[in-house]
């Protein structure tokens, strides 16, 4: 099992020391997850896409089979820089446990019900590689608000 990640940087967004932090923690992130999940070979885009971010936590990522995901930032968000480490983290837990899942599963497709189901195992784990998840410390209120 080998974790790749692939730095989409021509817009100039990630790097020096925000790219440097973030690589760390994605790698630290791999070797505590792998010795808890049994993924395949899988492929990571890390992009910069502000506009595809969750708005309270300038960061987002979709896990699109046993073999491919994608995790995207906003670089200027405010409270992104302080949390990098993470919000990195358990964003990666949660999406390497949708590929662990589709790996053992034969895929991410379904019913509502058991997308549903996977969302609560994924956010469980999350939870327990990185204690409080983002979701945790996040204002309610706010995000009803904006529906």
């Amino acid at each position: 099992m080998a974790v790749t990640f692939h730095f989409l940087s021509a817009s100039g967004s990630l790097y020096g020391e925000f790219k440097t932090r973030m690589h760390a923690a994605l790698e630290a992130c791999v070797q505590t997850c792998c010795a808890k999940l049994v993924l395949g070979n899988l492929d990571v885009v890390v992009m910069v896409a502000p506009n595809f971010v969750i708005p309270q936590l300038g960061v987002n990522g979709y896990a699109y089979d046993a073999h491919q995901g994608l995790l995207q930032f906003d670089p200027d968000h405010d409270s992104l820089a302080q949390n990098l480490e993470h919000r990195v983290s358990a964003l990666l837990a949660h999406e390497l446990h949708h590929c662990a899942g589709a790996l053992a599963c034969g895929g991410l497709t379904g019913t509502f019900g058991d997308a549903l189901v996977r969302e609560g195992l994924a956010g469980c784990f999350e939870e327990e590689i990185v204690g409080v998840t983002p979701f945790d410390t996040t204002k309610y209120e706010a995000l009803y608000n904006q529906m």
